[in-house]
């Protein structure tokens, strides 16, 4: 059996949690599995065979001390979780590779119109894929003239909901409009939202994609979705990944309307519901790790289970003084049997 040892950032986040589950979940590599945080109270860091606390992506240190770990350990692949790390990782992609590691990011340029919401809806227009208008603070009419309703969102490295308004009038307008930093306002679109996964290799080739309807939205992150193998949203979703020139896992936003699909988000990352495309059969951080080691895939991108329904749940662990964390499982009662 092949075996890789993989590092993956922001230990207590979700996403960090989910690929830990697609490789513990697989028994085709032996996968070592090192995190780090910035917090040592981090779920993600008992989940993992290492666990290190490194700076905070702003900070001068970030790079160094990752630089150490992955030299240290003999880290072969990274996985960035944050936004925040991005720009940041894909400059320093040739520092990584020089000391035998692979990280699974995109190009600088890419990055910056994916980070970037206003750079995003501007390459959905020049590639006549239907996207809301937006403005700018500067670009906006004057309040009473505004086409409400509209959104509020921070223009760059947005997170979830975090910092996202929808704004219905003028008094409202003068009430956030000094409240998000950096904003970038979008026309206010009404329909059923979508996440389209998609996954490519090191060479930017689509080698799946993936859409979910989002039933249930908290902070963000779908708590309840649907699997859907829509034939539009797939070709449409692979035809971004390719102009935009994603290496390795995106999830791509979009409503359902009348007037069709409606895109207007790319984030070159994981999705925090990771976990439901493992479940659907994609694998994505299985694939990598392969494509890591040098082998070629060999699938179809719509290869995954249509009309799987999503109910996530809370789970916890527990730790006291130092010991081994414990952790309750529920067990499925008569009907989940």
């Amino acid at each position: 059996m092949k075996s890789l040892k993989v590092l993956i950032t922001a230990a207590g986040t979700v996403t960090c949690q989910s690929i830990i589950k697609g490789f513990r979940q697989q028994q085709e590599l032996d996968v070592c599995i090192t995190t780090v945080d910035a917090s040592p109270l981090s779920a993600g860091r008992y989940f993992a065979d290492r666990f290190f606390l490194i700076p905070s992506a702003p900070d001068p240190a970030y790079l160094p001390a990752l630089f150490e770990i992955v030299e240290r350990e003999g880290i072969q692949l990274l996985i960035p979780i944050l936004d925040e790390e991005f720009m940041k990782l894909a400059q320093s992609r040739d520092e990584f590779e020089r000391r035998g590691c692979r990280v699974v990011i995109s190009s600088p340029e890419t990055i910056a119109i994916c980070n970037h919401k206003d750079k995003t809806s501007q390459f959905f227009s020049a590639n006549g894929i239907a996207t809301p208008k937006a403005w700018r603070a500067d670009e906006l009419p004057e309040p009473d003239r505004i086409p409400y309703p509209i959104l509020v969102k921070p223009r760059s490295n947005g997170r979830g909901s975090v910092g996202v308004h929808k704004i219905c009038n003028a008094a409202e307008f003068l009430l956030w409009k000094d409240r998000v930093q950096d904003p970038l306002y979008n026309e206010f679109v009404d329909g059923e939202e979508y996440t389209i996964d998609v996954l490519c290799d090191f060479d930017g080739r689509v080698q799946a994609v993936l859409p979910r309807r989002r039933i249930e939205i908290k902070a963000g992150v779908s708590y309840k979705g649907l699997t859907v193998r829509d034939p539009e949203m797939i070709r449409v979703g692979k035809l971004i990944a390719e102009r935009v020139g994603i290496v390795g896992p995106a999830n791509i936003q979009c409503f359902k309307t009348d007037r069709g699909l409606v895109f207007f988000e790319i984030n070159a990352r994981f999705s925090g519901t990771l976990a439901f495309s493992i479940a659907a059969g994609l694998n994505s951080p299985l694939l990598l790790a392969k494509c890591a080691l040098g082998e070629k895939l060999q699938r179809r991108i719509d290869d995954f289970e249509d009309g799987l329904m999503m109910l996530r749940y809370w789970d916890e662990i527990f730790v006291h003084n130092g010991d081994k964390p414990r952790r309750v499982a529920i067990p499925l009662g008569e009907q989940g049997r």
